[in-house]
């Protein structure tokens, strides 16, 4: 019966009514009743007790969501702080590489000159001179000392943490936990940790190009009048830390803009190619500022020689330059171990092959795909020439692994596990040693004894035998094993390698050589490795094989640095060298000069 219900509404209806028309006449009432029913409901009386209000509740809020980041933060230092102190306390510099790095500096501290890099008196177009530059700033603060060169690279490296956290917000907004994990996943990554411990501008130019990436992300997300000076900064910063290499790995994001911007904002085009060019004038700007008086000084020829000389990366003596073609296509993956060996993000990716892909994935593969194929025809290829792309890799790692699109997804299966692969990984080192050698590999790996793979296929065994763990966790340990293996892999080496890389005595014999006015030859190629450590304020004279003969006749108070798989003086057996010790595989010997005419 509907007359049945609505007979008390009626008299509900009436009653408001009559309520409302007394609050017409007396509006004191309804201020009362107002102020009555905001003091219940901040009160929350008559509420059930869940619903009741508690004090602060925002602020406490705000901090439950930030501590989870706070704590990834924390851990992404922490590792990055290990990481230095092992290299600092563990080891010495090396050479030939970073001896050469703090002679160059040296030099140029010596010689009070910040225009042109010298190594042994005489012009060094290897690197430019950035990372000399900010060694002198904290020579001049905290004097001359070793500890200092070795820690501007891994500053930079602790700065590229902070952009790449920066880029990932940028590229995926709304997605905090590959923003708190971009720069964790960055620092476990073997390839990038064991760099962070060297002395040299690798890292200062990664971090350099990861500025230049978060211009071009910022001149389209808030499309300010400023960005494209930061764009241009960074441009020209990095090719003073590096060369022109910077340019094969942010020109191809900004001109391809169009293949990576989502419309959301959307971009003009005029504009944005406008501000590109402004940002590469600012960049020829700060670079003409180096070029420029050198030019003017040492003529310009000189300047020129130096540019064409900085248009391709500085190769390392520690690893060889001469690859096939295809060399990079496989130093990628290995790069990125243990990550790229994880089947998880394969699986995540061969699930999305389909669906439309987000402009972070579309920037990330802007960045590395034309700078490969542009690597691959330099005339040398080594391995950190791919360090300014490994944030890239990081990044396309870290989305695919905990993207809240795809939590979901294949965490819970059997392959899914780092167990797997090394088991594989295992299985193929306890063969290798059967198998034919390959050359692009190296020879280490047939050296290993087979019960080694045997141990690791082991281990895979055991952690298949571990309940699986969320992602979150799973990313936090293998990033902290990493790291471990990277202090462990630095410790061991300088167990092994520190006397025969030690230099600091043969140094010091120099040092005293020159401080009673004695000259000094070099037989072979010198590469600066007794300047920074001997404080060596005078060239060694640098002889071939031939020339010895004739440079030891007219400097018989002389000394001779060789080798010892290179040339010797004959003595007969009657005379020793002054100075012997154990180098590189090899030995150094120090010989006076008229023992070659004795």
């Amino acid at each position: 019966m509907f007359w049945e219900k609505k007979k008390p509404e009626k008299k509900k209806r009436k009653k408001r009514r009559r309520g409302s028309r007394r609050r017409e006449r007396d509006p004191s009432i309804s201020r009362l009743e107002k102020l009555v029913v905001e003091e219940i409901e901040v009160s929350g009386v008559g509420l059930p007790l869940e619903q009741q209000p508690r004090p602060h509740r925002g602020t406490t809020t705000r901090l439950s969501r930030q501590v989870p980041g706070l704590k990834i933060s924390f851990a992404s230092v922490g590792l990055w702080l290990i990481l230095c102190l092992a290299s600092l306390f563990l080891r010495n510099a090396w050479p030939t590489d970073e001896t050469r790095q703090l002679a160059v500096a040296w030099e140029m501290w010596v010689h009070g000159d910040i225009l042109l890099p010298y190594l042994n008196g005489e012009l060094y177009t290897g690197d430019p001179p950035l990372l000399s530059w900010l060694i002198h700033v904290g020579w001049k603060i905290w004097g001359v000392s070793e500890w200092w060169p070795r820690l501007v690279p891994a500053l930079f490296a602790f700065f590229s943490l902070m952009l790449v956290g920066a880029i990932a917000r940028n590229l995926w907004p709304g997605q905090p936990n590959i923003v708190r994990y971009a720069p964790l996943v960055l620092v476990g990554t073997p390839a990038w940790a064991l760099y962070s411990t060297l002395a040299l501008p690798d890292l200062v130019l990664a971090c350099f190009t990861l500025l230049a990436m978060l211009a071009l992300l910022l001149m389209w997300r808030q499309q300010r009048a400023w960005n494209w000076m930061v764009l241009g900064l960074a441009l020209g910063l990095g090719s003073l830390a590096g060369g022109f290499v910077i340019y094969l790995f942010v020109l191809p994001v900004a001109v391809l803009a169009a293949f990576w911007v989502d419309g959301d904002p959307p971009v003009d085009a005029g504009r944005w190619y406008g501000n590109v060019f402004k940002a590469l004038l600012v960049a020829a700007a700060v670079f003409g500022a180096w070029l420029w008086p050198i030019m003017d000084r040492y003529g310009v020829g000189l300047g020129l020689d130096m540019l064409a000389r900085y248009v391709q990366p500085h190769a390392m003596d520690l690893f060889p330059q001469h690859h096939p073609w295809w060399w990079y296509l496989l130093l990628v993956p290995l790069v990125l171990i243990p990550w790229s060996i994880w089947p998880l993000p394969w699986m995540r990716l061969w699930s999305i092959r389909q669906a439309p892909v987000n402009s972070g994935f579309r920037f990330c593969m802007v960045w590395m795909v034309p700078a490969i194929i542009a690597l691959t025809f330099t005339p040398s290829r080594q391995p950190q020439f791919l360090l300014p792309l490994v944030p890239a890799l990081s990044l396309l790692m870290t989305y695919l692994l905990l993207d809240d699109g795809l939590a979901d997804y294949g965490q819970d299966r059997a392959f899914a596990s780092m167990s797997f692969p090394v088991i594989v990984l295992g299985g193929l080192l306890a063969l290798l040693p059967g198998l034919p050698q390959v050359g692009f590999l190296p020879a280490l790996l047939w050296e290993l004894p087979p019960l080694v793979g045997v141990g690791i296929a082991f281990a895979g065994i055991i952690l298949a035998g571990f309940p699986p763990t969320r992602i979150k966790r799973r990313v936090m340990n293998i990033a902290v094993t990493n790291v471990m293996l990277a202090v462990f892999a630095v410790s061991a080496l300088a167990w092994q390698y520190n006397s025969w890389f030690e230099v600091d005595k043969i140094s010091r014999i120099l040092a005293k050589a020159q401080e009673q006015e004695r000259p000094i030859a070099h037989v072979g190629p010198y590469q600066g490795q007794f300047h920074f450590a001997g404080r060596l304020f005078s060239p060694l004279a640098v002889v071939s094989e031939e020339e010895v003969a004739a440079w030891a006749a007219g400097n018989r108070d002389g000394l001779i640095v060789t080798y010892g798989d290179g040339w010797q003086p004959y003595t007969g057996g009657r005379d020793q060298p002054i100075f012997e010790t154990a180098h590189r595989g090899s030995k150094i010997l120090v010989w006076k000069a008229w023992f070659v005419n004795g």
